[in-house]
């Protein structure tokens, strides 16, 4: 599947990069991400360091919510290194003025060599996604190496929801990897449970981006 998947990824990009490169050529953005989408950028090395977490997150208001979940991490461990990265340009602008973050950089394209480089890099004791950014190769790379994974202020579409059930081994490797889901609220709660993931697994613990409180991750979840 992995394979076949990095296959599949490659000619996505083949196709796309004609028109990315026109993009580029008559607009600022994206210029700054690209070379560190394709894997050109430095990844810092933290296998030495303990308490390490790496939290994932798209734009501006994902990337704030990874801001309160750094925050709360911190408080819990003021020795935790937290490291956020984002895919947009503007999502790091926000990641880069987090207080007490250790390194901000940009998620490459999900080919399972990069996911794995920079897993191996980072050696994280959690993976923390924000809302619905899910990669399959950054969170078979986590599972593959026992590395706790979480979703944070989860929600799920009717869309989505309908993809998930039309296809069902793909969707539960890509949820699988999860050791919890904090839920935004009972409506997304409730589309989580009819497409049969484990209530036991599922919190609901409100918007974050409203109540600006992370969920609590203790050792229990891990």
């Amino acid at each position: 599947m992995v394979y076949i998947y990095n296959v599949l990824l490659l000619l996505l990009v083949i196709v796309y990069t004609p028109v990315h490169l026109i993009k580029l050529c008559f607009s600022e953005k994206y210029r700054k991400s690209t070379l560190a989408r394709l894997g050109f950028q430095k990844i810092p090395r933290l296998a030495t360091e303990k308490n390490t977490y790496w939290i994932h997150s798209v734009s501006v208001g994902e990337t704030q919510v990874a801001g309160t979940l750094a925050q709360e991490l911190l408080k819990r461990q003021p020795d935790a290194k937290i490291v956020i990265s984002t895919i947009t340009e503007t999502g790091q602008a926000v990641a880069k003025k987090i207080p007490g973050v250790a390194a901000t950089f940009y998620y490459p394209v999900d080919f399972s060599w990069l996911a794995n480089s920079m897993l191996r890099k980072l050696k994280p004791d959690a993976v923390f996604i924000v809302e619905t950014d899910l990669w399959f190769n950054l969170l078979n790379g986590a599972k593959n190496k026992d590395i706790p994974a979480f979703l944070v202020n989860g929600k799920i579409s009717e869309t989505t929801l309908r993809r998930y059930k039309q296809f069902p081994k793909l969707s539960e490797m890509l949820l699988s990897p999860f050791h919890q889901f904090f839920i935004q609220s009972e409506a997304y709660y409730e589309r989580f449970a009819e497409y049969g993931l484990d209530k036991t697994k599922m919190t609901i613990a409100g918007n974050v981006k409203l109540d600006s409180e992370a969920p609590v991750v203790n050792e229990s979840t891990k």
